[in-house]
C-alpha cells in the first residue's frame, strides 16, 4: 500500500500544477 500511496502524492503533485485550484483534499484543510 505505500507504493500506492507514493504513486497518488506524485499524481497528485501533477495534477497540482495543472490544476492547483481544483484540489478538493488541499481545499478541505
Amino acid at each position: 500500500k505505500k507504493v500506492e500511496l507514493a504513486n497518488y502524492v506524485s499524481d497528485h503533485q501533477e495534477q497540482h500544477q495543472q490544476l492547483p485550484w481544483k484540489c478538493r483534499c488541499c481545499d478541505a484543510q
